[in-house]
């Protein structure tokens, strides 16, 4: 049997819909997965002064879809090429798949997380 929950970050808000088992609180903690269709990693930090924007393409030109506060935690599922950006941690190609919070891509020139931690969209 399977539980879905769905957890509401602002609110604090845990909701459960099936039948099973529930999660532990501390499966919920800070520092494992949050739960999604996809397994999440994180939380990885977001290395700017200003805010990140999270984009809804891997590229400088795509809608806004969130934005990111500095040194937030972030939440990703893989990574993908798209623009060339310049950042604080370097240039890079990459693009993260961003979970939380938000929803979209995230340049890792300003995430504090790694090709080879995350798998390939």
């Amino acid at each position: 049997m399977t539980t879905s929950f769905v957890i509401g970050a602002a609110l604090g808000v845990v909701a459960f819909f099936g039948s099973g088992h529930l999660p532990s609180m501390s499966a919920l903690s800070k520092g494992s997965p949050r739960p999604s269709a996809q397994r999440s990693y994180g939380p990885y930090r977001s290395v700017t002064n200003e805010k990140l924007w999270v984009r809804s393409a891997p590229n400088t030109e795509a809608e806004i879809a969130a934005e990111i506060s500095p040194d937030a935690s972030v939440y990703v599922t893989c990574w993908t090429s798209g623009e060339t950006v310049s950042g604080r941690r370097g240039t890079s190609s990459d693009w993260l798949k961003v979970v939380s919070p938000g929803s979209g891509y995230a340049s890792a020139a300003f995430l504090t997380v790694n090709r080879g931690d995350v798998p390939q969209c």
